[in-house]
């Protein structure tokens, strides 16, 4: 059950104690916002907390729950909680309440703010009812929603489709065309929440906004609707000894870079379309996609996605089409080893060839270096 946010949060203002948000800005009466960029690993979460002990508000990226107030002050446990919600991610977000039961503790205003999500929900339960598509067509905040969705799952219908029929064309032109509306649903869910981000926050409070890596037009909607005298930034959590030594300073693979490209232009097509297209395929095959719990030191996730990103990195679309009918069937290890494989065995004929090692070396020229210089200037 989902309910406003102002119906559950604690109407005091709560004094920091252990939060050191004076170090975050030198002006006093300023409102700063931080939109912390991440992936939802547990191997994220001490990072996040830390950032978050510099500000006095927290948003986090979901729907608000009405028993989320009585979670944080210890009248219900987590495994509770986790009982009412539907989580993508239900060890990140378990580990998560237990460092904003802590965070609260010490002062933290705590909000939930994503409403995208909290109308998604209200359409299914009204379906739930017996109410259909026509009932939502005069609805002016529930319609847009069930459109955008609508036609995200038709897209993912059509892949799905062409991914049984076999044919690496249409296949690549269907996960385009799922990216374009992908693209088109992060515009849309960061709008949506921008406004109720500047609906919530208070003048002189410092914000700390929970988004996943995608959402990098989150701050851009919030300047369009802030005060002049609002801070507002990205962070992006980037744990550099996370990641082999070989990887690109980015953990965008070829999928999150197309959907990208396509928040900002939706009409961009071509070979380096199709290209980013097919290494996504490849990537979607050889990436851990459970949640690892483990020696969450050493950044497992992390260096996962960069690593399978490298990997797919290195691969033109002539490699892609030999490549995914045979990885299609196979583990996920076992379709890294075979890319792996074909890797190595590029760089054999590329040393006996000198001029195709110089359009290898070509090819394979980053784009991640431009991608993260223009999410940072967002």
């Amino acid at each position: 059950m989902t309910i406003n946010n102002h119906q559950y949060i604690n109407p005091q203002m709560r004094t920091p104690k252990n939060l050191h948000a004076e170090s975050l800005s030198d002006k006093k009466g300023q409102t700063v916002v931080t939109v912390a960029l991440s992936n939802h690993r547990c191997e994220m979460i001490p990072l996040a907390v830390a950032k978050i002990r510099q500000h006095e508000v927290v948003i986090l990226e979901e729907p608000p729950e009405i028993n989320f107030f009585q979670l944080l002050e210890g009248e219900i446990t987590i495994n509770e909680y986790m009982l009412e919600i539907d989580a993508e991610y239900p060890e990140f977000n378990r580990r998560m309440y237990q460092a904003m039961r802590g965070l609260y503790r010490d002062g933290a205003r705590i909000l939930q703010i994503e409403p995208y999500l909290e109308r998604l929900i209200e359409i299914h339960r009204r379906f739930s009812e017996g109410a259909g598509p026509e009932d939502l067509e005069t609805h002016p905040t529930l319609w847009p929603v069930y459109e955008m969705e609508h036609r995200a799952t038709r897209a993912l219908i059509k892949f799905y489709e062409a991914s049984a029929q076999g044919d690496f064309d249409t296949l690549l032109e269907t996960v385009k065309a799922f990216a374009r509306s992908d693209a088109r649903r992060f515009v849309l869910r960061d709008q949506l929440r921008a406004q109720g981000i500047t609906e919530a926050i208070g003048p002189g409070e410092r914000v700390y906004v929970e988004a996943g890596s995608l959402h990098v037009g989150l701050a851009r909607e919030l300047r369009r609707r802030s005060s002049p005298i609002t801070s507002i930034e990205n962070h992006f959590f980037l744990p550099r000894r996370g990641l082999p030594k070989s990887s690109p300073m980015t953990l965008y693979g070829p999928g999150d870079i197309l959907t990208l490209v396509y928040m900002f232009n939706p009409e961009f097509d071509g070979p380096m379309a199709d290209l980013w297209a097919a290494r996504a395929l490849v990537q979607n095959k050889i990436i851990i996609k459970n949640e690892i719990t483990d020696r969450l030191e050493k950044f497992p996730h992390t260096r996962d996605e960069a690593e399978t990103a490298w990997l797919v990195h290195q691969l033109d679309l002539k490699n892609c089409r030999r490549l995914l009918p045979q990885i299609d069937k196979l583990t996920t290890a076992q379709a890294r080893r075979a890319v792996k494989k074909t890797l190595m065995s590029l760089k054999t004929d590329s040393r006996r060839q000198p001029s195709a090692a110089k359009g290898m070396a070509r090819h394979v020229t980053s784009p991640f270096g431009r991608i993260k210089n223009a999410t940072h200037a967002l």
